[in-house]
């Protein structure tokens, strides 16, 4: 999850962005022609605006929360599956945050600040942002902050774990900082933004390493630690997949990997920096925040790594990508990023959605374009969880456009769909979502926590002119 567009959560330093399936080979028009169909009598019972979707509330802020606790904060949608179902997070009134499930509809507690979590410990007041993932069973996996263990001296993250909770509720931990051994047979020292889960209970995470390989900043003594992307079976056997030191294609070695993203496939698709090219950052240190500004690569399940969208290539349009990042890979190989198009030697104010299909990179909207409903897009999300990709080839994104229609001196914000190589609008500020409210900013208004499913569903955190938030689902009446 993401890293230009900084978060600051408890305390700590959380990057925003690159900074963070089962129908291979159905093309978008045997979806169109098949599964919306699916979904128009579910829909019917929905409130329906004018953009085509009708919407259904999973929860609102004032409810009261399953295991205790009254929402009263922004949401973060993580994972969609296809039954509908949503794995999100959310703040409590006076606790703190929690990770929650729907099982047919209905709400399920994962973890919450201060209770007891597996591998004895506590969960702490914050979860790990962008960290949620669920598969078609309901088997879970999310990122949270552990009560006790401290902040300073530590780079973002580095308090943090990850667990998993099975569909029948049995929780296990996966990784604990300090505690669980990493490949190289030297404990883990935390994990940073998303986890992704498939159907075999495989996940893909990441962790911090001890490593001489990391990324050597002159400017900065070395403080020993690297972060690699890694995976854990179902039996929580730990893999190295892209660590500190190996092999670059093209030549060189990694020095960083992140915001990886896995397929049924067992495929894996990924953020990384080439140790010797330049580091793009926004003023931070790495012993902040391990990072250095990524390209996108991915990593096929016999091993074989591709170079996706790198720094300084041209971009579909015109323009170069200062950088590409945060991927979401589908099961029949499609690859969603964003690029950075924002010219030198600036970064992070011009961001453009990608995809790339059958060896062809693509543009999805970039900065200019039109976008139905008003206004044209100013810059697509810097959160890895502000854009998503089905396995049909359905793109959702969040944009910033150009317009104030509302007079709240605030842009207006968007939520759109890409089917057909058109753009089609989902929600914005100013729609009306019946039984709801007028919708104020969308995906908390900076672009975070939104999710698809095949069926044409989208999980949508929106805010409301009254001061509601709310997480909703909207489904297409089309």
């Amino acid at each position: 999850m993401k890293t230009f567009l900084r978060l600051p959560v408890c305390g700590i330093l959380l990057a925003a962005a690159a900074c963070g399936d089962s129908s291979d080979g159905l093309d978008a028009q045997a979806w169109a022609e098949s599964d919306i169909g699916a979904v128009e009598s579910a829909s019917e019972a929905l409130g329906a605006a004018p953009s085509g979707y009708g919407f259904a509330p999973v929860m609102t802020s004032g409810d009261t929360a399953p295991g205790g606790g009254t929402v009263y904060y922004s949401f973060h949608a993580d994972q969609l599956t296809q039954d509908g179902d949503v794995i999100f997070s959310t703040w409590l009134e006076n606790l703190g945050a929690g990770f929650y499930r729907t099982n047919d509809g209905a709400l399920e507690l994962l973890g919450r600040a201060g209770d007891e979590a597996p591998g004895d410990v506590k969960y702490g007041v914050c979860m790990s942002w962008y960290s949620g993932s669920m598969n078609e069973a309901g088997d879970s996996t999310f990122g949270f902050f552990i009560d006790g263990i401290p902040t300073e001296g530590r780079p973002s993250g580095g308090n943090t774990g990850t667990f998993r909770v099975d569909s029948d509720g049995v929780k296990t931990a996966l990784l604990l900082p300090d505690t669980t051994l990493a490949p190289n047979g030297k404990p883990f020292h935390g994990t940073t933004l998303r986890t992704s889960i498939n159907n075999k209970g495989d996940v893909v995470f990441h962790g911090i390493i001890e490593t001489d390989e990391g990324i050597h900043m002159p400017s900065e003594e070395y403080h020993g630690l690297g972060m690699g992307v890694f995976m854990a079976d179902s039996d929580n056997t730990i893999k190295s997949l892209v660590s500190p030191g190996d092999p670059a294609p093209g030549g060189g070695t990694f020095d960083f990997a992140e915001n990886a993203f896995m397929n049924e496939r067992g495929d894996v698709a990924f953020g990384a920096h080439v140790a010797g090219e330049e580091c793009r950052l926004l003023g931070h240190s790495q012993a902040q925040r391990i990072f250095c500004g990524e390209s996108v690569y991915l990593r096929k399940k016999d091993g074989t790594i591709t170079s996706i969208a790198h720094q300084d290539d041209a971009a579909p349009g015109g323009g170069t990508y200062r950088l590409a990042f945060g991927p979401v890979l589908n099961n029949r190989g499609d690859i969603l990023f964003i690029g950075d198009l924002t010219p030198a030697p600036d970064l992070f104010t011009s961001l453009g959605v990608f995809l790339h299909r059958r060896g062809k990179t693509v543009a999805v909207a970039r900065p200019g374009d039109a976008m139905p409903g008003g206004g044209n897009l100013v810059s697509a999300s810097g959160y890895i969880s502000g854009y998503d990709l089905s396995d049909n080839g359905q793109v959702v994104f969040f944009a910033q456009l150009d317009t104030d229609e509302d007079g709240d001196t605030k842009p207006d914000t968007g939520i759109y769909a890409w089917r057909n190589e058109v753009v089609h609008l989902i929600a914005r500020t100013g729609t009306q979502i019946p039984n709801l409210g007028t919708v104020q900013k969308v995906a908390n208004g900076s672009g975070y926590g939104i999710t698809n499913n095949n069926s044409g569903q989208v999980a949508i955190p929106v805010h409301l002119t009254d001061g509601k938030k709310a997480l909703v689902i909207a489904t297409p009446q089309y």
